[in-house]
């Protein structure tokens, strides 16, 4: 299944993230995941969106005012389909 792959650098973790990115989503029927990683900053993978990076970023950012996106990188994976949205 093709997943968008969002990783984000900033101030992005510890500021509560992946808990609004995931309120953000649960009723929205969006598959994937969040997650920290070791270099300080995030994954998302959203499978199955219509929807441009851009459109993550932005919710993100008006959603959590902690959560300060320096830069970010989006490209386009072949993944196995996810049942549920999960925070890693």
């Amino acid at each position: 299944m093709l997943s968008l792959r969002l990783v984000l650098f900033g101030k992005v973790q510890k500021v509560g993230l992946r808990n609004s990115f995931y309120a953000l989503v649960e009723n929205k029927n969006i598959k994937g995941y969040v997650k920290n990683l070791s270099d300080g900053s995030v994954e998302i993978t959203i499978q199955n969106t219509n929807q441009p990076a851009e459109y993550f970023i932005e919710l993100i950012k008006n959603f959590n005012s902690k959560v300060h996106i320096e830069r970010w990188t989006a490209n386009y994976l072949e993944l196995p389909e996810y049942k549920n949205f999960s925070i890693y």
